[in-house]
């Protein structure tokens, strides 16, 4: 069926209408001439309220970063917010959102993230820009974050200075438990290494001693064969 669209008003905004035969499927094709088509665009007028950073630590992908904004204009419009932050900051996407008109407030919240692992003070600049990029209003933000913290498995391990217990059993076994004799002090100190070079030693004191005696006085010699036949 063709017919012509009537201009009317729906929910206080223009709207066309066609009206059709009851109980009738009807399948609506619209034409548009596009030399004619206008697009209305509401530029409204806004100003930045507020805007903080939560306190997060550094490098940890856990900080917030919240504005509010404030529709101050007539008309219901929507706003852009930019924000260009210090070089040590990830950075930050811009965020669009809309406000009714007159005095409609958002808060928007966008995460943010540094790239160094210290306490340090970093700014961002945000900028407040109509839907056709004009500038509305500016704000400057300066904050701070945490040191980060190393957890223990990396104190512990790679991260860790050197164990003061084995440094300490390291200078005990050398100024206390010298001496060829010293088994004692070697086991109750761990001193696994003093304890084998003193083994070593009196085995090779005995074996040495046995050999002379044995070039010296042959019959000890072989006495000494006989004891271990028996």
């Amino acid at each position: 069926m063709k017919g012509d669209f009537q201009e009317t008003k729906y929910l206080d905004q223009t709207a066309l209408k066609l009206e059709v035969e009851p109980n009738i499927a009807t399948l609506v094709l619209l034409e548009i001439n596009a030399k004619n088509l206008k697009l209305t665009v509401n530029l409204g007028e806004g100003t930045i309220d507020s805007a903080y950073v939560k306190n997060f630590t550094s490098f940890s992908n856990e900080g917030q970063l919240i504005v509010q904004i404030t529709n101050t204009g007539e008309l219901a419009a929507e706003f852009i917010c930019e924000f260009s932050c210090d070089p040590k900051v990830v950075p930050i996407p811009s965020k669009k959102l809309f406000l009714d008109s007159s005095n409609s407030t958002s808060t928007i919240q966008v995460p943010i993230n540094t790239e160094k692992t210290e306490n340090t003070s970093y700014y961002c600049n945000l900028t407040l820009k109509d839907n056709i990029g004009d500038i509305l209003d500016t704000y400057k933000l300066n904050f701070s974050t945490s040191t980060l913290q190393r957890d223990s498995l990396q104190n512990t391990s790679f991260y860790s200075s050197p164990d003061l217990t084995t440094t300490s059993n390291e200078d005990i076994c050398e100024t206390e438990c010298h001496g060829i004799f010293a088994f004692w002090c070697n086991l109750k100190n761990k001193c696994w290494v003093s304890f084998a070079l003193n083994v070593a030693k009196i085995c090779t004191i005995l074996v040495l001693k046995i050999f002379f005696i044995s070039r010296l006085n042959p019959s000890i010699d072989a006495s000494m064969f006989d004891i271990y036949d028996m």
